[in-house]
């Protein structure tokens, strides 16, 4: 039986945010049902508000909001509070309880909803507000001079309403929206109403983003381009939404409350989410679920994680290694410390096949001053045979695994797995996890094509390169610093193997160079004159062939003027402006 099984629960104001979505989902899994309506509600009911609208005194802070936000029948909900007196508590109380493994509720936790005048003056229901063309008007100072000036975007983005679908009413005055509940966002006598709402509608999109929710966070951003291209100040959401076309009656409302009090309910809790988060996926091999998952569990700790799921430890293995050189692979790169790395790896590679070229790629090539990770490209003039090219670096890999420089490989062949299981069997015994057999580790595949390693230069080295300006980078927590294997003096690198056929070089190269962005750019091209782009080649169709091995050809056969690598960043800033 299931934690939550006879119970039903309302989620308020409404369930359409990642994080309620996800609650909800841990309802049903734990045996609950949530009710879309309050029509035929006969067991033990529990409401859920989203904490977003709950004050540190567990009171409802923003009631004005609160109703407008409210999907179900306004006068149906408050009958049943009435008469059925239900437990009301925050939302996050649902994973407090799976972790407690109990529903523990202290007086202190409830929230009194009877206090909250759900009706209104108004005594407006959903059913019952107006419709987007009855939204009052209000007078509009300032005009643009064409349409596009304010925003290029397609008719159909001009009432974009980033799906939240709220009730469009007379947008806010200041005293309808309590100051203790937003999150200030600047001086607003050193900033223009124009800087306030772009910095604004920028979080917004970067709090939908991290929530996943990819239609409301573009909604954002297209505001956000739409003000900063319109010539003439903002003053009043009404203007906003007459005269921007990426601006609907939701975005419009949010800019009205802005303009008036400088800031937005609920956005602290979106920096607090998106610090939590980053700290799970900034380490290798954690993805976005996993990291939503664990925070919403209450899990603050790769520690508590390994407690609580330590079968993700022992299947994802790699996490572990992400976990003990978390703050070394966070760190910049130098690019003589690129160079370095390069030679060592050039020197070693002669000694296998004086033949084989290896170069660097990616954001070095682009002349980044600072690197992420180094990936290297390796080929042989003449040489078509993948499976030869990762044999090849796969012995280079080896050898520079016993000579000290590669610290873990983060794939297996059975090779690898050989003489690299003792460092996972030890990475394990750290964290108290059950020791695996060689089952639980099967080989990736005899013969990789790409190789993913955690290298470190040799304390002959001199460190003078690592001197680097680093930007402020996350820090393990105290209770998880137990698995680390990071270093001040020499640290750990990501540094990555490709494999490249020598008739494609330059394709991959094309490829590996970046950034991301251009490389989309370049493809879409390609697509929209009947051809297709990948790093094995261009291609006229799926099958035929034109060009792989010349670069500047390439672009040739697009019909676009040859862009280097060092150009290539600049170039997308230039269109993303445009």
């Amino acid at each position: 039986m299931g934690l939550f099984e006879r119970k039903i629960f309302i989620i308020l104001p409404n369930s359409r945010s990642y994080t309620l979505r996800f609650i909800s989902q841990l309802i049903e899994d734990n045996g609950g049902l949530q009710a879309d309506d309050t029509e035929s509600i006969k067991q033990q009911l529990i409401i859920l508000i989203n904490d977003t609208f709950v004050d540190s005194s567990q009171k409802i802070a923003d009631t004005e909001l609160f109703r407008r936000e409210l999907e179900l029948d306004a006068t149906k909900l408050w009958k049943i509070i009435v008469q059925k007196k239900p437990l009301c508590v925050r939302a996050s109380c649902i994973s407090e309880w799976l972790k407690l493994g109990e529903i523990s509720l202290t007086a202190d936790r409830l929230i009194d909803l009877e206090e909250v005048d759900l009706l209104g003056d108004s005594q407006v229901s959903v059913e019952g507000v107006n419709s987007i063309n009855e939204v009052p008007s209000e007078e509009v100072q300032y005009k643009s001079q064409s349409e596009t000036a304010a925003g290029s975007h397609a008719s159909a983005d001009k009432h974009m309403d980033t799906g939240e679908n709220l009730p469009s009413e007379k947008l806010s005055s200041p005293s309808e929206v309590p100051t203790e509940r937003l999150t200030r966002l600047i001086d607003e006598d050193k900033t223009s109403k124009n800087e306030l709402l772009i910095k604004a509608l920028g979080r917004l999109a970067k709090r939908y983003d991290i929530k996943g929710d990819r239609y409301r966070s573009r909604g954002y951003k297209l505001a956000k381009i739409g003000v900063e291209r319109y010539p003439f100040e903002i003053l009043s959401g009404e203007q906003a939404r007459r005269e921007i076309a990426s601006v609907g009656s939701s975005i419009a409302r949010k800019i009205q409350i802005i303009l008036d009090t400088g800031g937005l309910p609920g956005l602290d809790e979106a920096f607090d989410l998106e610090k939590k988060l980053n700290y799970y996926t900034q380490c290798h091999d954690v993805g976005v679920y996993s990291a939503k998952r664990w925070n919403l569990l209450g899990l603050t700790t790769f520690s508590e994680v390994s407690k609580k799921f330590p079968e993700i430890f022992l299947r994802d293995w790699t996490v572990l290694f992400g976990w003990s050189y978390y703050e070394d692979w966070l760190k910049r790169i130098s690019r003589a410390e690129c160079e370095e790395v390069l030679k060592v790896v050039k020197d070693n590679l002669k000694q296998i096949d004086p033949e084989f070229k290896v170069e660097l790629q990616g954001s070095y090539v682009r002349g980044a001053l600072e690197c992420g990770d180094i990936d290297l490209l390796f080929f042989k003039k003449g040489l078509d045979d993948t499976s030869e090219i990762g044999r090849v670096m796969e012995r280079l890999a080896l050898n520079l695994y016993d000579k000290g420089y590669v610290n873990c490989f983060l794939q297996l062949t059975t090779k690898i797995r050989q003489v690299f299981k003792h460092k996972i069997t030890e990475r394990i015994s750290k964290c108290d996890l059950r020791i695996p057999s060689d089952d639980d580790y099967p080989p990736s595949a005899e013969v990789l094509k790409k190789f993913y390693l955690g290298f470190k230069l040799r304390s002959e080295f001199d460190p003078k390169y690592l001197q680097v300006k680093n930007k402020e980078y996350t820090r393990l927590e105290p209770t998880d610093q137990f698995m680390s294997l990071n270093s001040t003096d020499h640290p750990c690198r990501r540094v990555d193997f490709f494999c490249c056929r020598w008739s494609e070089l330059g394709a991959a190269r094309l490829q590996w160079t970046g950034p991301k962005e251009f490389n989309r750019w370049i493809r879409i091209q390609a697509a929209q004159k009947g051809m297709k782009l990948t790093q094995h080649g261009l291609y006229r169709g799926e099958t035929t062939l034109l060009e792989s091995f010349d670069e500047e050809r390439i672009f040739e056969l697009l019909g676009e003027e040859y862009v280097g690598p060092e150009e290539r960043n600049s170039i997308i800033k230039k269109r993303q402006k445009t």
